[in-house]
């Protein structure tokens, strides 16, 4: 049996279509770390029974967005017979990956999002974005308004991508590194519109020091293939690498 939020979780129109298409439901899962991935009914049982609560969780895409669910599992009288309840935690989730300053999520997240793809396809397309010369802020004028540049910049990079790819994904890997993974290959009008933001930086400034020179910060763009046949250590240094280049 399945109720009807469960069928919308899969999109089938009926639990007869359920039964016909995807008698393993486990198949819905993605293969990722830290979640349960099991290709029989059975294994899902056996998975489930043995992790602790807080490990019991899967992860779904579904209309381009990654979904995180909270799985119990109950045992009825029939040895054979369980109930399986998906509780959807994907904000909860989501919550404590989002850098503070940026509103954006973090490296762990982005790694997160890279290893469900990864299992999709051998080389994997992201935009590598920094802001020209943020450094020079930290150094005259201290960290807290290097972090108010950021912000603005990320403020325009979500402007610009929910303006032209909006289904893409937008994180803050680093400090002065964002990571896009753009939805299709028609990425050019998106990087060359990243290469014309133009953040003044005398707001942030002006809060923290007394200065009499406005700054404008433009954006670096640059492209890069992953090698998804790496494990996740090994593509977290490939674009750790790239940005240092």
């Amino acid at each position: 049996m399945a109720n009807k939020a469960f069928l919308e979780i899969g999109g089938f129109d009926s639990y007869d279509t359920l039964k016909l298409e995807m008698p393993e439901i486990g198949v819905l899962f993605e293969n990722v770390s830290h979640c349960i991935n099991a290709q029989s009914n059975k294994e899902l049982i056996e998975e489930l029974r043995k992790v602790d609560k807080k490990d019991s969780k899967v992860r779904i895409i579904q209309n381009s967005k990654t979904i995180e669910y909270q799985v119990a599992l109950s045992k009825l009288e029939d040895e054979n017979s369980y109930i399986l309840t998906f509780s959807d935690i994907t904000a909860i989730h989501n919550s404590l990956s989002m850098d503070i300053h940026t509103g954006l999520p973090r490296k762990n997240f982005i790694l997160e999002k890279i290893d469900i793809l990864k299992q999709k396809t051998d080389k994997l397309l992201v935009i590598l974005v920094s802001i020209k010369h943020s450094e020079s802020i930290e150094k005259f004028y201290g960290k807290k308004s290097q972090l108010e540049v950021e912000s603005d910049f990320s403020k325009e990079l979500k402007r610009i991508i929910s303006s032209d790819m909006p289904n893409s994904f937008l994180g803050h890997f680093e400090k002065n590194q964002f990571i896009i993974i753009p939805d299709n290959d028609d990425y050019q009008i998106l990087c060359e519109h990243i290469k014309d933001i133009n953040v003044s930086a005398f707001d942030a400034i002006a809060n923290t020091t007394m200065i009499h020179q406005d700054f404008n910060f433009t954006g670096t763009v640059k492209i890069e293939h992953l090698n998804t046949s790496k494990d996740l250590q090994g593509i977290e240094v490939d674009i750790t690498n790239a940005f240092e280049i």
